[in-house]
């Protein structure tokens, strides 16, 4: 039994077998079928290797364009998709299988809401889940994760796992802080006011409900001590002291003793004044001082600036001023005096504090 070449079935016998001229024509003309008509190809070859070298050559850097319309429903084995059903093909939902639940192998699809879902990450590059999101991997490691606080935690202020919003911390520092309180900002120096503006205080002192202010003209009768004001057995503080001497004067000392302690002693020469008010008050500003006390031009051309508290008894000003930095509370007792080298003249006096 002869055998067969493995592609085009040839016969080949066995060596024990004898030669058949049969089968080797059979040979033959199956050669001959499977090579076909080579003198018919038409490439300048004709033999089957020529032609396939010559076909190779002509088409591997083959670079035609087709002119539109030139491929029609009749060149091709099926017909082309229209417009209508190229644009259902695109507005599908459920084209090639697709959905939005999580299915393997699957293609994915959007829902009405324009959701879809995938299964639960397993490695470090799967899709993400918001359920299987952490702060850390997120980058948020280290921000706590606390609700917002309630106005009346808030208020209280000792919660530490509540965040605050700009309305909350608003509510604790009115609660805590303000308590209704206003502000304000008077001369370079913080006041702040429990009745709507009635009365202001200097920041860190209480406000006072008994403020007094007071004009008088004091003379001169003798060279003892004067007592001009004497409060006692109260708390309240000092607002300001204006003076403006006239007539034939002679040296004066004014004191401020606040709780028994003279915190301002200051001399006048015979045609002086003095001046003691919160505010910035120069030399030249001298509109700060009450108008019943502007005497003459000479407060606005020698008036000398002293500090507070100033204790010199001695040393004659001919007309001075000191910037009180706030009202200055006392304890218990607010005294003003004053005491001249002579017996003639008199003194324009205006006064302001306040008691509780």
């Amino acid at each position: 039994m002869p055998e067969m070449t493995p592609h085009i079935g040839l016969k080949k016998p066995l060596l024990s077998e004898t030669a058949d001229i049969s089968v080797i024509n059979d040979n033959m003309d199956m050669i001959d079928t499977a090579l076909g008509d080579l003198s018919a190809v038409p490439t300048s070859a004709k033999d089957a290797a020529g032609a396939i070298t010559e076909l190779h050559e002509a088409i591997k850097d083959i670079d035609v364009e087709i002119p539109n319309g030139s491929i029609t429903p009749a060149k091709l084995s099926f017909d082309p998709a229209t417009q209508t059903e190229l644009d259902a093909h695109v507005n599908a939902t459920n084209v090639h299988g697709a959905t939005n639940a999580p299915t393997a192998s699957r293609l994915i699809i959007r829902d009405a809401a324009g959701r879809a879902k995938v299964a639960a990450p397993a490695a470090s590059d799967d899709i993400a889940r918001l359920d299987s999101i952490t702060k850390t991997q997120a980058g948020l490691g280290s921000v706590d994760n606390y609700g917002t606080a309630t106005q009346a935690e808030a208020e209280v202020g000792t919660a530490t796992n509540k965040f605050m919003t700009p309305q909350r911390t608003k509510q604790y520092v009115d609660k805590r802080l303000l308590n209704n309180i206003i502000w304000r900002i008077n001369n370079g120096s913080p006041e702040w006011s429990a009745d709507g503006g009635a009365t202001w205080k200097g920041a860190g002192q209480p406000v006072y409900k008994n403020p007094v202010t007071s004009l008088s003209t004091v003379n001169i009768t003798s060279t003892s001590v004067q007592n001009l004001l004497s409060v006692s057995g109260k708390k309240g503080a000092f607002s300001s002291l204006t003076v403006n001497g006239g007539g034939a004067l002679y040296p004066t000392i004014f004191r401020i003793k606040i709780d028994g302690v003279t915190k301002f002693a200051y001399r006048t020469s015979n045609i002086g004044g003095i001046g003691l008010i919160i505010g910035d008050v120069g030399s030249n500003n001298i509109q700060a001082f009450p108008n019943a006390f502007i005497g003459d031009a000479r407060w606005t051309s020698v008036a000398q600036q002293l500090p507070y508290p100033y204790v010199n008894e001695t040393t004659d000003v001919l007309s001075g001023y000191a910037r009180l930095p706030s009202k200055i509370p006392f304890e218990s007792s607010l005294e003003i005096e004053m005491q001249s080298t002579g017996s003639t003249g008199y003194f324009a006096i205006a006064l302001a504090y306040e008691t509780e």
